[in-house]
């Protein structure tokens, strides 16, 4: 049987972790498990669902928040 490569969805998100991780050197800025450790993620995407789910209008708040930072 073949090797078949991942989607594209799963690459996304990982990218996106990476563009927190841009000023550190070597694993910590390639491996996703390193990455996850390092940036001190207190959020991630299930909890940013749960967020959603009971109260859209902190949603709203958190996102600013991270546009500005970015």
């Amino acid at each position: 049987m073949t090797r078949v490569p991942r989607g594209y969805i799963a690459r996304r998100r990982r990218t996106k972790m990476r563009s927190f991780t841009s000023n550190f050197r070597g694993a910590h800025l390639r491996l996703n498990r390193m990455i996850t450790q390092q940036k001190k993620l207190i959020l991630n995407r299930k909890m940013l669902a749960q967020v959603a789910v009971s109260n859209p209008n902190n949603l709203y708040t958190i996102s600013k928040k991270i546009k500005i930072i970015n």
